[in-house]
């Protein structure tokens, strides 16, 4: 076939005699997705070799990968919190060749995209006490805050994207996944620091940045609480503890990943 092996093919009993199949357009059977475990896609669709078995292949890889990623950073993953970063996971896929949520490639499941997005938040997870009201600045296309919310459901989620796509993303993850007590915000927080509600109401900050500077963290002081951290994701912390100001003090700068040179830089907002 020169668009490569198709799953289904009329002449397979399997796909062919399930007494769940559905009708075509054309009168012949079509097998259900459900039922048959045969690929959904259109006639003619390349499949991949590697994962012969359709999508259950692409979960169980998917599944061993983050164990395996997740041991060598020293975490363990229950299995319902597996479950919910392999849906958002599959969102993350679906969505970013329209979108372009994230540069990293996530086509396929690989260990840099897995760790940049997945085990970063999981490992930064110990720095969030349970039941905090967390603000994500930046949030795209949802790492380091979604992964965080679903490992940690005490958690109560702001992400804050003033991208419309991306926002709409976002909220597509939130309604997929059922997530209580997360909510989004299309605006930069510039604009969110005309509303009193939000100063001084979130315990954590979260922030992933190449770049930030010093009034950026100035700013991003005026949502948390005294004693509230700001976590800012880094691929390097060089002179992160230059970023203090009066209101927010820089604490120390974390590991995260060595194999990624990722840093966790920890901010806490002063209680004078």
């Amino acid at each position: 076939h020169p668009g490569g092996v198709p799953v289904c093919r009329r002449s397979r009993p399997v796909c062919r005699s399930d007494p769940t199949a559905e009708s075509g357009p054309t009168g012949n059977p079509r097998a259900s997705h459900a039922s048959t475990g045969c690929d959904a896609r259109s006639p003619g669709s390349p499949v991949d070799l590697r994962f012969p078995l359709g999508v259950q292949s692409l979960i169980v890889t998917f599944r061993e990968k983050l164990a395996s990623r997740a041991k060598k950073a020293g975490i363990s993953v229950q299995t319902d919190v597996i479950s919910g970063l392999e849906a958002y996971f599959g969102l993350l896929q679906k969505w970013n060749s329209k979108v372009s949520l994230t540069s990293l490639p996530i086509e396929k499941v690989g260990d840099e995209a897995i760790d940049r997005l997945l085990i970063e938040p999981l490992v930064a997870l110990k720095y969030v006490p349970q039941g905090a009201a967390l603000i994500d600045v930046g949030s795209g296309g949802g790492s380091p805050a979604i992964p965080m919310r679903i490992a940690n459901p005490t958690i109560s989620l702001r992400m804050v994207e003033s991208r419309i796509r991306k926002a709409a993303f976002l909220r597509e993850v939130v309604r997929q996944l059922q997530l209580e007590r997360t909510a989004i915000e299309s605006s930069r927080f510039e604009e969110l620091l005309a509303r009193p509600e939000l100063h001084e109401a979130a315990d954590v900050v979260t922030l992933r940045a190449v770049k930030v500077e010093k009034k950026t963290l100035m700013c991003l002081q005026a949502f948390l609480k005294p004693g509230g951290s700001l976590l800012l994701f880094r691929a390097d912390s060089a002179g992160d503890e230059g970023l203090a100001n009066p209101m927010l003090v820089w604490q120390a700068n974390h590991p995260l990943l060595p194999a990624l040179h990722s840093e966790l830089a920890v901010f806490i907002k002063s209680s004078g």
